[in-house]
Order: C-alpha cells, then structure tokens, then sequence
C-alpha cells in the first residue's frame, strides 16, 4: 500500500465563448467543453468508489481554465509544496463525449516531461485495449503540442500529467464556438 502516492482524474467545469470577442462571462455552451469531461470524472468516481487501491486516488473539478488555468495552478503548486505526498498521475479529461466522430486522442503539452510522456504510451496501450475489447474501429493518436488544458500546471511542477479528448483541435457541436 502507498497511501502517500497520489492519482487524480479531474476536468474542469467552467466553459467560454467567443461571443462579445471572448468575452469570458458571455453564454457559452459548453456541453462537450468540458461538462464531458467533468461527467466522466464523476462516472470514474462511480465506478472507483467500492475498489480498494494501492494508492489514493483523488477526483478533483477546477474551474478557470479558459481564463487562465487558474484552478489547476492552484491546485498543482499546493500540491508541489506539500512534500508527504508523492504524484504519480494527473489524467486531465477535457471534451470527451462527442460519438459522431471515433477519434480518442492522448495529448500533451510542448513543455512536458519525461514521465508525462510516459503516461502517453500507456493512455494509447489503454485505447488499444478498449478497442480490441468492445471491437471498435476508431482512430487515435497524440497530440505532441497539444493546445494548454489543465495538464499543463501539473506538468510545469514536475507531475506526471496528460490530457485525454476525443476532440484534439477539432470544433464540434457544443463547444465554446456554436451557436445556439
């Protein structure tokens, strides 16, 4: 057991809009960016909460992240100044439940590190599985630069950290750009 070592799942819940020239408090839909994501890590956290793990496992919602990554700063350089705790993951889920389109993709930022990179290999080695498991043909891939989502705080103290979407620069139905 390692009580001390720490895997997060998190997404943020805030949205934007590029109405009134991305003005950050103008409507913005924002079902696939990111109340996607922020389901998910609730359905993870459903599924988690009979398990017993190894490690402790944390469930955390940010918001900010459109201006700014203001949550996920915060809370990845509080976690850096706690020193009992050890973080050997943050899988960010970030617009994640667009079907019209099979692509799942792994991303992560230009200024990651060596063991991000290593939790890229095995989010990829996990796609594979889900598709040999549910006989799927759908395409994925990572994103080497990818755009800055909540992965990247984390990954600027050191954390192992990635993002996970099935959008990846891609402008679907219920992003922060559609009109209602």
């Amino acid at each position: 057991m390692y009580p001390n070592e720490l895997v997060i799942f998190g997404a943020h819940f805030d949205s934007s809009s590029d109405k009134d020239g991305g003005n950050s408090s103008a409507f913005a839909p924002g079902a696939i960016d990111n109340a996607s994501g922020t389901a998910a890590v609730m359905l993870v956290a459903k599924v988690f909460a009979d398990q017993k793990f190894a490690r402790t496992v944390q469930f955390v919602f940010m918001t900010g992240e459109v201006q700014g990554l203001y949550g996920s700063t915060a809370y990845a350089d509080w976690l850096a100044s706690l020193h009992d705790w050890h973080v050997k993951a943050v899988l960010i889920l970030d617009s994640v439940a667009y079907t019209e389109h099979p692509y799942f993709g792994v991303g992560f930022s230009s200024n990651s590190n060596l063991a991000s990179t290593d939790l890229v290999w095995g989010g990829m080695q996990a796609v594979e599985d889900i598709q040999r498991y549910f006989n799927e043909d759908f395409s994925f891939g990572t994103n080497l630069g990818a755009y800055g989502t909540d992965d990247v705080p984390f990954q600027r103290v050191g954390f192992p950290a990635i993002m996970l979407s099935n959008r990846l620069f891609k402008n679907y139905p219920g992003m922060p750009t559609s009109q209602v």
